[in-house]
């Protein structure tokens, strides 16, 4: 009892209550609303804000480079506060440049990929691209001063926002429009609440714009692997994660990726329910226990076996139920999407587990063979689609191919950035094994 009660009482627990706590109401409002959501506009117009956030998730991977996730590692405040001010920069000329190639290319983009439904909405995009990457610049913030609390309750304020938002504009007027638009400024309401918080509490100045102490370039060259090889890799798994919605609206229609965006939302609901809490806890904690001198291997396995375990009776439950679950709660129309939710288990449920591999090979400095596995990964990924989509001719097997690849490459990653972590350790004098 009194172990337990130690474990309990652990700094890395309780931070990971406090996120996981926050995350699961918010989680919880976003399950009770979807069905409403669903029921109001229809699997097209689910599909075609699907589209949309495929193609804001591929510019908001590298709207920053990654740079904001250096914040974490510096010891002193000043040069986290430099990466601040050069990440800001960056986001700013990264959507102004997005924007401007937009603006000249959104025709031919629109009609090579098919998605005609979006329209002009897409020059939206980059607008949203920078809220997410001012509210990546804050997250790290509470990342590194262990500000979960923080961290939980704006996850709550922004499910409601982002899907009382919905039902609301939905009853006025059930339109794609109204799905994009919400979608869009949903990660500014949060980054706004979250530095009014720390505004309050006097934790930091964030300082977007204020002139750096340090030289850019230098700043650069010591962070050099997340714009090299964080960013770009970032960017290949956005690629990855909008392949689906962007292939299935191009060969059979945006009813079939409202089918499949409504799907991967609600099974990854375990996800981001524990997943990012305990990603999120952990990235800080091997950060330091490089500082420090602790060997990593053994929080890293014990972080995935935790993940793993977690997840196992949710996603079981989901891989039996799902489609009579969905059936039952969004409506007949919907069982579809309970059919790709099925065999979407195995590559989320495995996907779910392999944060805390992630987090360790950044920590590593081992972003280079990151971008290598990712971008083997995502040809894999394109030439089962294809195939299940060209060849087969069906969205289902095109589903289901593409789940299994998912589930063989995450164990492959897993598995390998154990053994990463261990040649790490035994390059520092330790071995545990």
């Amino acid at each position: 009892m009194s172990k337990i009660k130690e474990i309990m009482n652990s700094f890395i627990v309780k931070s990971v209550m406090k996120v996981a706590s926050g995350t699961a109401l918010a989680q919880l409002i976003a399950l009770l609303l979807i069905p409403f959501i669903t029921k109001i506009y229809g699997s097209e117009s689910y599909g075609i804000m699907g589209v949309y956030i495929s193609f804001l998730t591929l510019l908001t991977s590298i709207v920053a480079l990654t740079l904001p996730k250096a914040i974490v590692l510096p010891k002193k405040i000043e040069e986290a506060q430099a990466l601040t001010a050069l990440s800001f920069r960056i986001i700013v000329f990264m959507t102004s440049l997005s924007f401007i190639l937009l603006l000249f290319t959104k025709e031919k983009l629109i009609n090579i990929l098919g998605i005609e439904s979006i329209g002009n909405w897409i020059l939206l995009i980059p607008l949203a691209a920078f809220f997410s990457g001012v509210l990546q610049i804050v997250q790290q913030w509470t990342i590194r001063e262990n500000q979960f609390g923080i961290f939980a309750k704006t996850a709550v304020y922004q499910s409601l926002y982002n899907h009382g938002g919905k039902v609301l504009a939905g009853w006025i007027a059930p339109l794609s429009a109204n799905l994009i638009v919400i979608s869009s400024v949903v990660d500014l309401v949060r980054a706004n609440i979250m530095m009014k918080a720390f505004k309050k509490k006097r934790l930091i100045d964030f300082g977007f714009l204020r002139k750096n102490e340090r030289d850019n370039r230098e700043l650069l060259k010591k962070y050099k692997d997340f714009p090299l090889y964080q960013a770009p890799e970032e960017f290949i798994d956005a690629i990855s994660q909008g392949v689906p919605v962007i292939i299935l609206t191009s060969f059979f229609g945006p009813m079939s990726a409202g089918f499949y965006t409504l799907s991967r939302t609600v099974i990854s609901a375990p996800s981001s329910l524990l997943g990012s809490a305990i990603n999120d806890v952990y990235y800080p904690r091997l950060a330091q226990a490089l500082q420090s001198n602790e060997p990593l291997k053994p929080i890293l396995v014990k972080a995935t076996k935790t993940l793993l375990l977690v997840g196992a009776v949710p996603y079981a439950i989901l891989f039996v139920f799902s489609p009579p679950l969905f059936e039952a709660i969004f409506g007949t129309q919907w069982r579809t999407a309970g059919e790709y939710s099925r065999w979407l288990v195995l590559w989320i449920y495995i996907m779910f587990a392999n944060g805390p591999c992630v987090k360790a090979l950044i920590v590593m400095g081992e972003q280079k063979w990151s971008l290598k596995f990712s971008v083997i990964t995502l040809i894999f990924r394109l030439i089962i689609l294809i195939i299940g989509a060209v060849l087969f001719k069906d969205e289902l097997i095109a589903i289901i191919l593409f789940s299994v690849l998912g589930f063989i490459v995450n164990v492959s990653f897993i598995l390998q950035t154990f053994i990463k972590a261990k040649y790490f350790d035994e390059r520092r004098g330790m071995d545990f094994d």
